[in-house]
């Protein structure tokens, strides 16, 4: 018949003996148009079984019943199917030998099979590592896998980012994309991880994830807006102050870049609260024209992924250690009430934020802003003593 309408007839079975006829029993059975075109969801799987296999009927009109007898077929092993709704099924995989592509079919009355297509079992995929390995929350990022085993043949390639400390119950879940099978892409998108630290699985399918991971953060915006001094002496290092906003929970690096933006030079910072942060920030070594100061951009990164967290870059300059000639005058009276000018002769000053002298004695030490001259000449009014 061509009509999709399910048919009942009762049918009697019976059978004749010495001329009389005699009923053995009777049953429904239903005749009924079998669906055929299928979609299945995911196409691979496994090869331990276990996955979970949907199978959707695309015609509205076209309906699963539930007879009792329905199966899934992978291969050659048959395993039994759950009734969803008039127009899904799902079962189980089996557990196979190795890697396979086999027909997936399906019955509903445990005899006549409808081919579904093909079905994939393949080995859980692997992560070796992730780039970047961090992310600022609110911009997103599209981060870079790089694995074995990963598979686009069932189209359902997902990537997990799960928060550490939270479970699954708060993971995200975005779709892969599978370049081959040892690399594949997946964007974040913005405002989508909370500020902390996630684990990073892979699934072919969006059931089975990889067993191995990688560390993934989440951190929030922070901000440089300044630091002091803006600058420091070639080959020596220089603490370095950094004002701003949201360090806290990230690991900062400080650096130094060139004109080309290659980083030149790069070290840890010690938070001290969500607002400071100090750098004990070197400046290169120069091997020529040391005597020449160097424009650099100061920039802090979260560790080893690269990803800045400055907002902007901060101007930094590295030049030569200036050496002092003469001082004039070279003493005054200890018991003097008046400031006293004090000029400082000799090369290699700069017009500096923060320039300065630093008058040392067996009392202490005594530091005041210098006025700049020009490069051979500084003047620093040394307070008034009055011992």
């Amino acid at each position: 018949s061509t009509n999709e309408t399910v048919v009942p007839a009762l049918v009697s079975l019976a059978e004749t003996e010495s001329g009389q006829r005699r009923t053995r029993h009777e049953e429904l059975f239903l005749f009924k148009h079998t669906p055929t075109e299928l979609k299945v969801f995911p196409r691979s799987g496994d090869v331990d079984g276990g996955t979970v296999v949907h199978i959707g009927t695309k015609d509205e009109f076209d309906n699963f019943i539930n007879s009792g007898l329905l199966r899934c077929r992978f291969g050659g092993v048959t395993v039994d199917a759950k009734f969803v709704s008039p127009r899904v099924v799902q079962c189980s995989t089996p557990k196979m030998l190795g890697v396979s592509n086999v027909t997936l079919a399906v019955t509903e009355n445990g005899a006549d099979f409808v081919d579904a297509g093909y079905f994939s079992f393949l080995p859980l995929p692997s992560i070796i590592s992730i780039t970047p390995s961090a992310a600022v929350s609110n911009e997103g990022a599209t981060v870079a896998i790089a694995g074995t085993g990963l598979d686009s043949l069932s189209g359902d390639a997902t990537c997990r980012f799960t928060a550490i400390g939270v479970g699954l119950s708060g993971a995200v879940e975005v779709k892969a994309n599978i370049e081959n099978s040892e690399s594949a892409l997946c964007r974040v998108a913005k405002g989508s991880l909370a500020v902390g630290k996630h684990q990073v699985t892979i699934s072919n399918n969006g059931q089975e994830y990889s067993t191995s991971s990688a560390a993934f953060s989440s951190v929030g915006q922070a901000l440089v807006k300044n630091i002091s001094p803006l600058s420091g002496v070639h080959s020596l290092a220089t603490t370095v102050e950094v004002l701003g906003d949201g360090f806290d929970g990230l690991n900062p690096r400080c650096a130094l870049l060139d004109s080309s933006g290659e980083m030149v030079t790069s070290v840890y910072g010690r938070i001290l609260n969500n607002t400071l942060m100090h750098c004990h920030l070197p400046c290169p070594s120069l091997t020529k024209n040391s005597t020449v100061s160097r424009k650099y951009a100061f920039k802090v990164f979260t560790d080893g992924d690269g990803l800045s967290v400055s907002g902007h870059e901060i101007p930094f300059w590295c030049d030569p250690l200036p050496a002092i000639r003469a001082l004039s005058p070279s003493s005054i009276s200890i018991s003097s009430n008046k400031k006293t000018p004090i000029s400082v002769s000799g090369s290699g000053f700069r017009r500096r934020r923060g320039l300065a002298c630093r008058f040392s004695s067996s009392s202490g030490l005594i530091v005041v802003l210098a006025s700049f001259k020009s490069p051979e000449l500084i003047e620093c009014e040394l307070p008034a003593l009055g011992l």
